[in-house]
């Protein structure tokens, strides 16, 4: 088991080259639009409805109310964003296979659990649901940052097989 933990510490203190910290810089930078752009676009209504309306979302939106026992809406998403941001520009910094690693975990994380909150937060998860959502161009703008490090994981394995395994068989 020791052995097991030591390469894996090893592999994970590995340095980055140069290509995934710029694929790092990248993903920082696809976060700045959606700040400025609709996240969803939900309806409310459908078929069985007469008039249906509709609701761009946006990153941090204050239109929104906030039922006393749920969560502050979407209010926190700005702030976890820029935390993001920060941290990806951290990670290229310096530059380890852990950062990446990291950030990339955590961001994935953080996606997941954004779309099960604005889906449960407007009712589009459950039966009888009548809202119907679109992804907003602010959306793909966060879902092509996990691509950006995603690309970024790969870049790294790909570039350092070679010390990877040279480190593994050192151990």
């Amino acid at each position: 088991m020791n052995w097991l933990l030591e390469c894996f510490n090893r592999v994970l203190d590995l340095p980055l080259d140069v290509l995934p910290r710029v694929t790092l810089v990248a993903a920082a930078l696809l976060l700045l639009p959606s700040y400025f752009l609709p996240l969803a676009r939900l309806e409310v209504g459908g078929p069985a409805h007469v008039r249906s309306s509709h609701v761009e979302i946006y990153l941090g939106d204050r239109s929104l109310q906030d039922p006393p026992g749920t969560l502050p809406n979407l209010r926190w998403m700005p702030f976890a964003v820029g935390l993001f941001a920060l941290l990806f520009l951290r990670s290229a910094v310096l530059g380890k296979l852990a950062n990446l690693v990291d950030v990339t975990v955590l961001y994935l994380y953080f996606l997941a659990f954004g779309v099960w909150a604005v889906m449960r937060e407007f009712g589009a998860l459950g039966r009888g649901s009548v809202v119907s959502w679109s992804i907003g161009s602010g959306s793909l703008f966060l879902g092509g940052a996990a691509i950006v490090l995603v690309i970024a994981l790969a870049l790294a394995w790909a570039l350092r097989k070679d010390s990877l395994v040279e480190e593994l068989r050192t151990v």
